[in-house]
């Protein structure tokens, strides 16, 4: 899935990175016979993250796809995958100094799309849309469609941990809230391959605000080790072999105004329904408790956006 929160995939699908050995213990015939069961024949990429709760929490193994269901009721019909806005894409957009005429940019994750059509607005650019899930592409080609944009965007069904393109292939490569899924360090070497030499990368990522945080905190993003610093970003950009151009911290609204509030409006909406199914209650039980862990902690974790410069040598 194309889920862009790091604090959502996180805690609502219990998966840590680490786990990727118990999920390949799991066994690969069962998860190839999951997505042929569901009309996919596309590897498990960062589809595991999902995949994983309904490993853990199935009552039985001959029902794998109901809780992958009640998740994408609720989080897969937001308007946004994760925090941001329309805003925040063009501030970020807006410290590119300069591109080509008609650049080729590549969104990684790109989720339900409302980032995707900001970039195709903001110039004359094509975009490459890439996501795992086909649902997504799917409401990113009625977005374009919907703005008369779809005549600059290539949208691709591909898992980012995949991904086929050739080496310096793209201007400008974006992606909100989805490094996470490669991690923030191995995702810049990865969006590096893929850059032109002198091309450009923005990503938000979840960063801690201050040190410090109340217990409840530091076990919500346990399973994101490399939630971090600003400070301890930056470094990382730059070992990696970036030049900073620009970043800025999310504000609150970034979270509530198209993520949480819908959120919210959708458990209200379902809730009633959903009363008495274990597996649809589990659901929303974590959706309450993202939205209340952000709501009484927000000054200590955010996401960030980072805009930096390739170097001139692929490395």
């Amino acid at each position: 899935t194309s889920w862009r929160s790091s604090a959502r995939l996180t805690k609502a699908t219990g998966c840590a990175q680490d786990q990727t050995k118990f999920f390949e213990n799991f066994g690969v015939a069962y998860r190839t016979e999951f997505f042929n069961s569901i009309g996919w024949n596309r590897p498990a990429g960062r589809f595991d993250v999902l995949f994983m709760l309904l490993s853990r929490r199935r009552r039985s193994r001959s029902q794998p796809i109901y809780l992958m269901d009640y998740f994408l009721e609720v989080y897969g019909s937001l308007p946004r995958a994760g925090p941001g806005s329309d805003e925040l894409t063009r501030r970020a957009f807006e410290m590119i100094p300069s591109l080509p005429e008609s650049p080729r940019i590549l969104d990684v994750g790109c989720g339900p799309g409302m980032q995707t059509v900001e970039l195709l607005r903001s110039c004359g650019s094509t975009v490459v849309a890439l996501d795992f899930l086909p649902e997504m592409i799917d409401r990113v080609n009625a977005a374009a469609g919907s703005a008369g944009v779809s005549e600059r965007l290539e949208a691709v069904v591909q898992d980012m941990r995949q991904m086929t393109f050739p080496e310096s292939s793209f201007d400008v490569i974006w992606s909100e809230g989805a490094i996470y899924n490669l991690g923030f360090e191995a995702g810049l070497r990865e969006f590096r391959r893929l850059v032109k030499p002198g091309g450009y990368v923005a990503v938000s990522e979840a960063v801690w605000l201050k040190p410090n945080p109340p217990s409840a905190v530091v076990e919500f993003w346990r399973d994101y080790p490399e939630i971090d610093t600003v400070d301890v970003k930056l470094e990382v950009t730059k070992q990696v072999g970036y030049e900073v151009l620009g970043h800025f911290v999310f504000p609150a609204s970034a979270w509530v105004d198209q993520y949480y509030e819908p959120m919210e409006k959708r458990i209200a909406e379902k809730e009633n329904d959903w009363n008495g199914i274990p597996e649809a209650e589990a659901v929303l039980s974590e959706a309450r408790n993202e939205i209340s862990m952000f709501r009484h902690n927000s000054d200590y974790f955010s996401y960030a956006f980072f805009v930096m410069r390739s170097g001139l040598h692929v490395g």
